[in-house]
């Protein structure tokens, strides 16, 4: 298209010029007349380099205008200036009839008389040691078939006789030393008796003949004879009294090895005991208690010695002999141990005890045992006590029977404003909550006789200035709370929404707070106020909407002064009538003022709420009205600073 010649053409063509002098993209018009007209657009040199979706447009300027929520989002301006709060006039306050103090908390401790504490337990000690002698299992030897080994097997021999005794003798001797074990049989010794005998005989008998002869030749002859039996029969004798006596020798040593052996086998059987097990059973503590009366100083527990030895008899034990390492006494009644407290705090002292069973002896440890003394004494609840009231701490060495202790009160002292258990409450300079109907920095209140802030119709206004608000705090002290949630500026006039008031109607509603919402205006026509209107639909639409009016607020400032009581019903009545007919509650909010000589009242719409600001000791405003803001300078809990008072009425 030919931009120029385009805009020749349309300049030619009757009607009329409309500029956008700020080049914000929007022209307003005013007093158009009703019916169906062409607008057409002509590039500027501000604007030539951009191209327009339509250049021709045809519209219909309606006869009266139509109060309906209208998107505005392209005419908010987020760099358009905040607006201030007005310094309003405070025509008179109340007399504080309590000195106002700044909210904090002093926490103190004190020592209390407690009375007895609760009394240590009797010493204890779990279950019972058990101690298992381990034995192995052994077999005795077989007796019999013992050798004496002797050194010279001829030393049992009459040694003198070889010299006198013949080859016979000699190989008797060698026939009764021909034994390889070196020992003296019960066969040799009864053939060496037979051999005494038949000696003994054959000397008899030449002894006899000898002697019954009477020729001297043959009595010699048998005389000699007799001698050699004589001499055969002391061989064999001796011979057998010898192997006599060394057999029955031999059989005593046999039977002494065989004792001894048997003395040995039992001695083996003692010491082959493998193992002396220290089992401890359940037993895991000793507990002690070192007190000052004696209360719990003694601990008994069982010691029970056990065995088997290799045939599966059953063995008992006992213990003989008990020690302490730690300074506690421990000692016995048989089986039973006994520990009780001495003096200083022991901690997994041990108990040393010795058992016997049968042969055997070992010594095995019960461990842990504690003497209490330096833990510290605390009451039936559990609560540590102490000796004095100055808090020096009381331990079991310090507990007597019907002792006094005391007990440590941690104590809060509040001061001015405090917000407890969801609930408010005012403490003056001595920490004393306040009652009654109070007037406090210049703000009346009304306490309940427990000190509880009555919070009913008493609510707050709030905007982007009071910061970020903790609302579960302010819940204590209010009952409602109007948010702003936009305004148009005083400067350029443009459109913006408060950066908080989403948040705050969101956050107060959480907290059980009833709702409202307020827009500050400086809309000059009834198509702004329309405007302004949509723009608190939209916000309070986007925080999930609101149970309490939403208030045009309408003050003096350099864009509405000029207005007058009649412009300004018609501005009030576009806007309360396009938030009716949005569903929600429209209201004014404006000064005893403005509501008595800047508006014409009369020609306000019937059915909008009428909120006045006057900072005075009572609402003297002589129409109507259905909420009072009375300070600028209250104080509520989760604000920081100071903030608008009302009282609802409504």
């Amino acid at each position: 298209m030919d931009i120029q010649a385009y805009a020749t053409a349309v300049t030619a063509v009757k009607g009329a010029t409309y500029t956008d002098e700020d080049n914000d993209g929007l022209i307003y018009l005013n007093k158009l007349k009703a019916g169906d007209v062409t607008v057409a657009y002509i590039p500027t040199d501000a604007t030539k380099e951009y191209a327009a979706v339509s250049y021709l447009n045809k519209m219909t300027v309606k006869g009266k205008l139509e109060y309906k929520k209208v998107d505005v989002t392209k005419e908010i301006d987020t760099s358009a200036p905040d607006v201030a709060a007005p310094e309003r006039v405070v025509e008179a306050t109340l007399k504080d009839t309590v000195e106002y103090v700044e909210s904090s908390t002093k926490k103190e401790a004190r020592y209390v008389e407690a009375g007895v504490a609760n009394a240590p337990q009797a010493g204890s000690a779990s279950g019972s040691a058990v101690v298992t002698l381990s034995v192995k299992s052994s077999s005795r030897r077989k007796r019999g078939g013992y050798a004496l080994h002797l050194t010279d097997p001829m030393s049992i021999f009459n040694h003198s006789a070889i010299s006198t005794v013949g080859i016979r003798t000699m190989s008797q001797m060698v026939l009764l030393a021909d034994n390889e074990t070196g020992t003296v049989t019960a066969e040799q010794v009864a053939e060496l008796k037979t051999k005494y005998e038949e000696a003994l005989k054959a000397y008899e008998d030449a002894k006899d003949k000898a002697d019954a002869n009477t020729s001297e030749l043959d009595y010699e002859f048998l005389r000699s004879d007799a001698d050699k039996k004589k001499a055969d029969l002391d061989t064999a004798k001796s011979n057998y009294d010898a192997a006599n006596a060394a057999y029955l020798k031999q059989d005593e040593a046999k039977e002494e090895e065989e004792k001894e052996e048997e003395e040995k086998e039992e001695e083996e059987k003692d010491n082959t005991s493998s193992s002396l097990t220290i089992q401890m059973g359940s037993v895991s503590n000793v507990t002690v208690y070192n007190t000052a009366d004696g209360t719990g100083r003694t601990a008994s527990f069982k010691v029970t010695p056990t065995a088997t030895d290799g045939a599966g008899t059953n063995l008992t034990g006992t213990v003989t002999a008990v020690a302490a390492s730690g300074d506690f006494k421990v000692s016995n009644n048989g089986n039973e141990i006994t520990v009780t407290a001495g003096g200083s705090d022991v901690q997994n002292g041990t108990i040393t005890y010795t058992v016997s069973i049968g042969n055997v002896t070992a010594t095995g440890s019960q461990a842990m045992v504690n003497v209490v003394s330096s833990q510290a004494l605390h009451d039936a609840e559990g609560n540590a006590l102490y000796k004095d009231d100055k808090g020096t701490p009381a331990t079991m060495a310090d507990y007597k029977s019907g002792a006094k202790f005391y007990s440590k009160k941690e104590t809060t002292t509040y001061y001015g404003w405090q917000s407890l258990n969801g609930k408010s409450y005012y403490y003056d300079k001595n920490g004393n909550p306040v009652s009654g109907e109070q007037v406090i920095h210049g703000v009346k209140y009304n306490f309940g006789s427990d000190g509880q802030l009555m919070i009913s119709g008493t609510g707050i206004d709030v905007s982007r200035h009071q910061g970020n608000i903790d609302w579960a705090a302010a819940s204590s002290a209010i009952s409602f709370a109007i948010v702003r949630v936009g305004y148009r500026s005083i400067g350029t006039g443009a459109l913006n929404i408060d950066a908080k008031g989403v948040q705050n109607i969101q956050g107060a509603k959480a907290h059980g707070i009833t709702t409202g919402a307020y827009f500050y205006s400086t809309a000059q026509s009834e198509a702004q106020a329309v405007e302004e209107a949509s723009l608190a639909i939209q916000q309070v639409q986007a925080a999930g909407g609101v149970s309490m009016p939403i208030f045009f607020d309408w003050e003096g400032n350099s864009r509405t002064n000029a207005v007058d009581a009649n412009t300004a019903a018609a501005i009030i009545n576009a806007f309360c009538t396009t938030v009716r007919n949005s569903g929600y509650r429209a209201g004014l909010y404006s000064d005893k003022n403005h509501l008595t000589h800047k508006i014409n009242m009369g020609n306000v719409s019937g059915g909008t709420v009428i909120w006045c600001a006057q900072y005075n000791t009572k609402c003297t405003y002589s129409g109507h009205y259905d909420m009072w803001q009375y300070t600028s300078k209250g104080s509520v809990p989760g604000i920081n600073g100071n903030v608008d008072m009302n009282q609802s009425f409504f």
